[in-house]
């Protein structure tokens, strides 16, 4: 019994490191415009890149506010013009193709967050109206992985690391409404780039669950948990088994 029970342990203990092992991080990098492509010098050019793990990358709506449920910065808002998107790796020669989406493929579109409003409604025994954040799949990416972001109107298109002689990028200078921690990029489109598209930039680990309405955010879920209850319910078992052992004995 004593060496099924180590074996049993050596298994799930296993189990748990590799469950609290599988993280995802990602960071967003840039360079400030330095005008060698006549550009200017008040934006920035920037890239994704995954640094562990391997999940999804999502471009999401920007909450402009949350007193209401209008959202005008919200990507498909008619006043931002957005009809795709899509991505360039930056540093796979064996892929250097544009990988693009239409931003009415409902199939690539997940709930991803929410903020509550006519919060009195609650006061009234009534659920309080909902306003979600759309996040658009851009891919699920690994490790060593690195992205630019490509956005079009339908008649002109921006990528977020391809200088082009104008100010088309930036990065940092929106906050979300609520998330002020969320990373924040900025694409120019339109007639002489004059539309400043705002989206968040959101990632998950491939096993996370997309939305919770309990909580109003997603994520990975918390690492452990399951190896826990099959820690627990391992010991429970050996204490039970030994225990009646003793009692045939006796």
């Amino acid at each position: 019994m004593k060496h099924i029970l180590l074996s049993l342990l050596t298994i799930v203990f296993a189990f748990t490191a590799t469950t609290a092992s599988a993280a995802f991080n990602y960071d967003v990098e840039w360079k400030a415009y330095d005008n060698s492509n006549y550009e200017g010098t008040s934006g920035k050019y920037f890239t994704v890149k995954v640094t562990e793990g391997t999940g999804k990358i999502y471009i999401a709506d920007l909450f402009n506010n949350i007193q209401s449920n209008y959202q005008g910065e919200a990507l498909a808002s008619s006043q931002m013009g957005v009809t795709g998107y899509g991505y360039y790796y930056v540093n796979n020669a064996n892929d250097t193709a544009l990988h693009d989406f239409s931003l009415s493929d409902s199939s690539r579109v997940s709930q991803l967050d929410y903020y509550e409003y006519n919060t009195w409604k609650a006061y009234q025994g009534m659920d309080p109206d909902k306003y979600y954040r759309n996040g658009y799949l851009l891919g699920e990416f690994k490790a060593g992985d690195e992205i630019e972001i490509y956005l079009t109107d339908g008649n002109m298109s921006v990528s977020s690391n391809t200088p082009t002689g104008k100010h088309i990028s930036n990065y940092g200078v929106r906050q979300d409404a609520l998330n002020p921690d969320m990373r924040v990029a900025t694409l120019y489109l339109g007639p002489s780039n004059g539309v400043q598209v705002n989206f968040g930039i959101l990632g998950m680990a491939t096993e996370s669950v997309v939305v919770s309405e309990d909580t109003g955010t997603f994520g990975s879920p918390l690492p452990g948990g399951v190896p826990i209850i099959l820690v627990s319910g391992l010991f429970a078992f050996g204490f039970w088994f030994v225990r009646r052992r003793k009692v045939i004995a006796a």
